[in-house]
């Protein structure tokens, strides 16, 4: 089925389906780990303790992360739960937001926020496969939405995925976006540290 985009019909439906293909065989075997899951994340946002969000993540999957695609609301509950997620959980349920991302580009844009420099280290896990297929689904959504109302996702994700960028690069976007965020970063070549307004400070 095709699409509507700046007023021509578009049949994409060949495209969509070989993105769908190269997500699944570059993260085909990624597991949860110990990771943060998507139960736990959400128990967390809820302001869940931490024995709570253990326990909801016993219901979490941990194994196949293409389980959780037909789980209605998927798209809802990873607006929800992504901003929680450690770098094992983020790369875990990375795959779900691409997928997401290219079967409906409109409804789930805002499965984007996964791709987001604020996630450094989850992508620093990703391999070249991998990569690439995340700036294919890029290239692919951002052709599928309205050219008003996203230049903010083009500009931002589009420098940080670039082909060319170094992981100096990625890392400066990273502690531009944790600033942006109320963190004042503390960075030099082996470690940073984020303070937070309440004056608090944690290494990342």
């Amino acid at each position: 089925m095709g699409t509507v985009f700046d007023g021509i019909l578009m049949d994409n439906t060949g495209q969509t389906e070989k993105l769908l293909a190269q997500i699944r065989d570059a993260f085909q075997g990624v597991e949860l780990c110990v990771g943060v899951g998507l139960q736990q994340a959400l128990v967390h946002n809820c302001f869940g303790g931490e024995e709570e969000q253990q326990e909801a993540r016993l219901n979490d999957e941990q194994h196949d992360w293409q389980k959780m695609i037909a789980i209605p609301d998927m798209n809802r509950s990873l607006d929800n739960a992504i901003a929680f997620f450690d770098a094992l959980g983020a790369r875990f349920h990375l795959p779900v937001c691409l997928t997401l991302s290219v079967m409906n580009p409109e409804q789930n844009y805002s499965m984007l926020n996964a791709l987001d420099p604020f996630h450094y280290e989850a992508h620093q896990l990703l391999n070249a496969a991998q990569q690439q297929c995340v700036r294919d689904v890029l290239q692919f959504v951002f052709s599928q939405l309205p050219q008003r109302g996203f230049p903010y996702y083009k500009s931002d994700l589009v420098s940080y995925w670039d082909v060319n960028s170094t992981d100096e690069d990625r890392m400066t976007h990273h502690l531009q976006e944790l600033q942006k965020l109320g963190c004042l970063v503390t960075h030099n070549e082996v470690i940073y540290t984020i303070e937070t307004i309440d004056g608090t400070t944690t290494p990342s």
